[in-house]
């Protein structure tokens, strides 16, 4: 019988340091990718709207968590010091445009306040009584849900970080010449509640100074 001793442990855990950096940091990443599933999913089981369930503060919930899923998306095609970035050119090329349209949300819309086509404002300007009046007004796009062609996206993310860390853990057992194994819980609840029956359809409402459409 081989003598598994702790130094014998430990020098393991030395030779292999930097493969099991980059487990970790597949775990992290993996991690990262469920918070988008959660968000992804959570838009995707609100609604459907009457006309009278349109107000401000529906929308701003759904602008917020639009906002936490396009940010934290984009994280993981970013450079970190904490996660493995994923290349674009990972991506499948019949998912690339919608991976593309995230990005352009990211970096116009959501992280900085940038020039994007579903964001204008407008203003009417009159002079009466010796006096400028300036009557402001803003045009958002706006998915009411969850896009429905972001999904098969969503779900190749999930697969392709599930399957880098088996393969790191694959790796690990090659140079060592031991199985290498973590656990794997079952998928996330809110994934086998998903029902396409309550994915509203696109909406488009107006309010008050302010008009909210699909973004397109």
């Amino acid at each position: 019988m081989p003598d598994y001793t702790e130094e014998w442990f430990n020098n393991v855990l030395e030779e292999r340091s930097q493969d099991i950096e980059r487990l970790g940091k597949a775990i992290r990443t993996g991690f990262a990718a469920t918070q988008v599933s959660f968000m992804y999913y959570r838009l995707k089981s609100m609604g459907p709207w009457s006309a009278d369930d349109i107000t401000m503060e529906l929308l701003f919930e759904i602008e917020a968590m639009t906002t936490a899923l396009v940010i934290s998306y984009g994280r993981l095609f970013a450079s970190s010091d904490g996660t493995t970035r994923i290349s674009r050119s990972k991506i499948p090329m019949e998912l690339r445009s919608h991976h593309d349209d995230i990005m352009e949300l990211r970096n116009k819309r959501y992280a900085h306040h940038d020039s994007h086509h579903s964001v204008a404002s407008m203003g009417d300007i009159t002079f009466q009584d010796g006096r400028f009046h300036f009557a402001g007004s803003m045009r958002v796009g706006m998915h009411f849900g969850a896009p429905r062609e972001w999904e098969p996206l969503v779900t190749w993310l999930g697969e392709y970080l599930v399957e880098q860390q088996n393969r790191q853990l694959r790796r690990l057992s090659e140079l060592t010449g031991h199985e290498w194994t973590s656990p794997m819980g079952p998928p996330p609840a809110w994934l086998s509640e998903s029902d396409d029956s309550c994915q509203p359809e696109q909406q488009q409402q107006e309010l008050g100074g302010q008009s909210s459409e699909p973004i397109r």
